[in-house]
């Protein structure tokens, strides 16, 4: 194989892999309310009330996608200018390799993010259930991820962010309550903010702990509404803990494998279909050729 050759392919697998992760960004963003995402759908809330995944989509999509799909494109450019003599064209057999090759390494991505998640969860397993007590405050553990929380007093500054379809049905609620202790005072920041589902909250409240940033327009509503929201802060959400122990979730992933294979042999189906096409068209030139000859 050329060097030109293997120079297009590695783009072409540079371009997969980053739209691949480009898409996951979004998901990810669209979840949490963070990043660019976030701060796409803060802007859109301020000024019109609602977000568009659609519109947050496009915006994404004009600063990241399309730059480097442009870049790809020029360096593509560079690499046909630089040849001396034209590339000879793939064999079928080589077509067929690249594509199944692709296919599967996209099929074994979910399946590879199975076995991550699962190791996760027995890890979770063995974690130590820890008792957080908002009338004893002191320093948390260093690997605190469950706990079980008492002494709690709710706030009633609370943010509930909803999303729906585009025929306006609800699809999901999240609702961010405030936690502190007995002698909090407006001058303090809030660290713990609820994010699970219990509408009656219980004492003590098995959750797992997250120090992950808080979706930017969630933020911004609770300082409007004279809440700060210290630095380093937990969103905390449902955890299930039995005998002091973390219970198993991995169930909840038991489909990410078969999506694997769902992906893969589309893309196998793909990239078949484009082939395929290429092939009759190239036979359709030589026929036109031969008989211009």
């Amino acid at each position: 194989m050329r060097r030109d050759q293997v120079s297009r392919i590695l783009l072409a697998v540079f371009l997969l892999v980053y739209v691949l992760g480009g898409v996951a960004y979004i998901i990810y963003g669209w979840e949490t309310g963070t990043g660019l995402v976030g701060t796409l759908m803060e802007y859109q809330m301020r000024f019109f009330g609602a977000a568009s995944m659609r519109f947050t989509v496009l915006g994404v999509m004009l600063v990241g996608f399309l730059p480097v799909v442009g870049l790809v494109a020029h360096l593509d450019r560079k690499i046909k200018a630089s040849l001396v003599t034209p590339a000879a064209p793939m064999s079928m057999p080589a077509k067929w390799a690249l594509v199944l090759g692709i296919s599967i390494f996209v099929g074994l991505i979910p399946s590879a993010i199975y076995l991550w998640l699962e190791r996760a969860d027995a890890a979770d397993q063995q974690r130590t259930v820890h008792q957080l007590n908002f009338r004893q405050p002191g320093p948390l553990a260093a690997d605190i991820k469950f706990a079980e929380i008492s002494g709690y007093r709710v706030l009633k500054q609370q943010y509930t962010f909803g999303t729906k379809s585009s025929s306006g049905e609800s699809r999901s609620t999240t609702t961010y309550v405030p936690l502190v202790d007995a002698e909090w005072t407006p001058d303090k920041p809030v660290v713990y903010f609820y994010t699970g589902t219990i509408l009656r909250m219980p004492n003590p409240l098995p959750v797992r702990l997250e120090a992950k940033p808080m979706p930017v327009f969630a933020r911004s509503k609770f300082e409007q509404a004279g809440i700060k929201v210290a630095a380093e802060h937990y969103l905390l959400t449902d955890a299930h803990i039995s005998g002091g122990k973390v219970a198993s979730k991995i169930d909840t992933y038991r489909y990410v494998p078969v999506l694997g294979v769902i992906l893969g042999f589309f893309t196998l189906f793909m990239g078949g279909i484009v082939i395929v096409s290429h092939a009759k068209a190239a036979k359709k030139a030589a026929m036109a050729a031969s008989f211009a000859r």
